[in-house]
């Protein structure tokens, strides 16, 4: 790779590996290095790399790359992905803020991941991060939240591990899955955590979880440990956040290059301190009224019955209504099985309308076992648009 850089290319991280994906982008890139055997042929040269221990330790090199450019894409969750271009040096710089204040690193500790390099929080905290502090990081991704219990048992190498995470794997935590696994610091990004979620996993592993807010644009804004009664966001070091006419969060960092107009709803309090109150791309007007789609997911999810939600809006003919995506709970799967999907229809709205009027309820329900979600662990607006488009009503 030294060699490689040494030519002066740029490094493109693709959203996926998945053969579509490469062919959709053959005219960004020149060279493929991969460590698997069996890559998809392709009119491009690729270049074999053999990494045989399962995990890595740092190489410092890299860093004396940061002229470097790198390209990464948006995920892609509301549209076709958007290539970035970012310097390598505005990546270690936010890398050693990130380290100067959350220090997670720890002798004898290693990084676990359950999230893709693919993407900049995955690349910042699962790479970049253990490379520059000379931490160990493991190469392979946690699939399942039950692989957390059995690290303990399966390799001893490391007294505790730093977990990265998204809201997708850490909602879904049962009982008794970080028992084994001392875990000594979470982070969470690629949404919020409810307070109830939020929660639950401390219980789970043990220790709070730290939520990363930021994008592909901006790099990191702001972070938050919950607590009940405190759900506002602190920005970074060397992060300055505003907030617009329209209310919506205006971010300066050197991490973004500039200041950055975002489509985040935020209320500004004091010392910088703000409250994320959902995507402004994500109000709605169904009946000429307005609804968050957002609000009405969080409020969903409060239900004994739903264990996570996902609002879309559906065109039918002239008219637009809201769907609901709904993976239930294990007393919602019991009223599924016993009384039928329209008699869960009706207890869902049932308690949906003690907030929201009618008009706003969901005309279109579609159970599942997951809300589909990227490898960064946000939500595919195009999949769950897709499970709408068949009249199952």
């Amino acid at each position: 790779m030294r060699a490689v850089n040494a030519l002066g290319l740029d490094l493109v991280l693709l959203p996926n590996h998945q053969p579509k994906t490469i062919d959709a982008h053959q005219g960004q890139f020149d060279l493929i290095l991969t460590d698997v055997l069996d890559f998809p042929t392709i009119n491009k040269q690729v270049l074999f790399i053999e990494l045989t221990d399962t995990y890595s330790q740092a190489y410092q090199p890299v860093f004396g790359w940061q002229a470097s450019n790198i390209v990464m894409y948006t995920s892609g969750s509301t549209g076709e992905p958007k290539a970035i271009h970012k310097r390598l040096s505005q990546l270690i710089e936010e890398v050693d803020a990130l380290g100067e204040l959350f220090c997670p690193t720890d002798a004898g500790s290693a990084v676990i991941s359950t999230v893709s390099h693919q993407h900049i929080y995955g690349l910042l905290f699962r790479i970049l991060w253990p490379l520059r502090s000379g931490q160990a990081f493991c190469r392979e991704n946690i699939e399942f939240q039950e692989q957390l219990k059995e690290l303990r048992c399966s390799d001893k190498s490391f007294s505790s591990y730093t977990l990265i995470s998204s809201p997708a794997f850490l909602k879904h935590l049962q009982q008794g899955d970080g028992a084994l696994a001392e875990l000594s610091h979470v982070f969470s990004s690629g949404g919020p955590l409810s307070v109830k979620h939020a929660a639950k996993a401390r219980d789970i592993l043990g220790c709070r979880v730290t939520e990363v807010l930021g994008s592909t644009e901006t790099g990191g804004i702001a972070w938050r440990q919950q607590k009940v009664g405190s759900v506002l966001w602190q920005p970074l070091p060397g992060v300055k956040v505003d907030i617009c006419d329209a209310g919506n969060l205006v971010v300066t960092s050197p991490y973004a290059g500039g200041t950055h107009y975002s489509q985040d709803k935020i209320e500004l309090h004091e010392n910088g301190l703000f409250d994320h109150k959902g995507r402004a791309d994500r109000i709605v007007k169904v009946a000429e009224k307005r609804l968050s789609l957002a609000e009405l997911e969080a409020f969903a999810e409060q239900s004994f019955l739903v264990k996570e939600a996902a609002a879309v809006l559906v065109t039918r003919g002239r008219r637009e209504c809201v769907g609901l995506a709904v993976s239930l709970s294990p007393e919602g799967h019991r009223l599924l099985l016993e009384q039928g999907r329209r008699h869960c229809n009706l207890e869902i709205n049932s308690y949906l309308i003690t907030r929201f009027e009618r008009v706003l309820l969901p005309r279109f329900f579609r159970y599942c076992d997951c809300i589909p979600v990227n490898s960064q662990g946000k939500r595919v607006q195009t999949a769950l648009n897709a499970l709408f488009l068949e009249k199952e009503e």
